[in-house]
């Protein structure tokens, strides 16, 4: 099936919120949220809650790599997200960030 997930994230803020569109996960699993920008590891900015919208904090440092071009990616992990602190499911939803 189809995966919708909306993510807002205001420059300067110290929160993403995110809200599932469209999106059931199966039991034990976790959708988890990664900034991926050019030539560098994907970065992960934590794990979606299981429910409506969110807000997921984001560390400054984090927040100030946050730019218009790079991409937000939701993966299938494992309940409690990601065991590595790389993704190890599959890429479920993708998407450029855009100035709005």
């Amino acid at each position: 099936g189809e995966l919708r997930f909306v993510a807002l994230y205001q420059p300067g803020s110290d929160e993403i919120r995110i809200s599932r569109v469209k999106a059931e996960k199966a039991d034990g699993r976790d959708f988890e949220l990664w900034l991926i920008e050019d030539g560098i590891a994907p970065l992960s900015l934590g794990v979606v809650p299981a429910t409506g919208e969110a807000r997921i904090k984001v560390t400054p440092a984090y927040a100030q790599k946050i730019s218009a071009g790079d991409v937000f990616a939701i993966t299938d992990e494992p309940a409690g997200g990601s065991p590595s602190g790389a993704p190890t499911g599959p890429i479920v939803a993708a998407g450029p960030s855009q100035s709005i």
